[in-house]
């Protein structure tokens, strides 16, 4: 049977803020101004409203905040495994050559929900952005998987 190694992510008020916050806050302010509208519309309307409102929700819940809170990285023997939410990315173990400490880049993939974390860089020049709870455990664990990874500490 695989060991897997499960790791929660370091979250930030910043992520709190725009993945949970502003979504309720944007659904408050489109009931609030569709409000009006329900008071006055006819049943067939009310329910174009409601519709249009609901898959605001769901859109809003799937993309933005179940990601919030269904996220973590999982180590297994040969695979790193990132998942937020819906979404998921998959790396080699075998093929990460170096890990730097980091802050949030400005490009490239980033499952992370802080400001500061790991670059992992792997492949061909490829690279990931991650912000694990616990750092010095999850990297120990990829190193004892590869012992081919190099760490760079800022």
């Amino acid at each position: 049977m695989k060991k897997q190694h499960i790791y929660e992510l370091k979250r930030s008020a910043f992520f709190f803020i725009l993945m949970v916050v502003t979504p309720i806050a944007i659904l408050i302010f489109i009931i609030k101004k569709l409000y009006p509208t329900f008071k006055e519309s006819n049943l067939i309307g009310n329910l174009i409203l409601a519709s249009i409102l609901i898959l605001t929700a769901l859109i809003l819940y799937a993309f933005l905040i179940k990601p919030y809170f269904h996220s973590k990285y999982i180590i297994d023997e040969k695979m790193l495994i990132c998942k937020m939410g819906r979404f998921e990315k998959k790396v080699n173990i075998d093929q990460i050559n170096y890990i730097v400490e980091g802050n949030f880049p400005s490009a490239g993939i980033r499952p992370a929900l802080h400001t500061k974390g790991i670059i992992i860089n792997y492949g061909n020049g490829y690279s990931i952005f991650l912000s694990p709870q616990n750092q010095k455990e999850f990297i120990a664990t990829l190193m004892t998987s590869n012992s081919n990874i190099k760490f760079h500490n800022t």
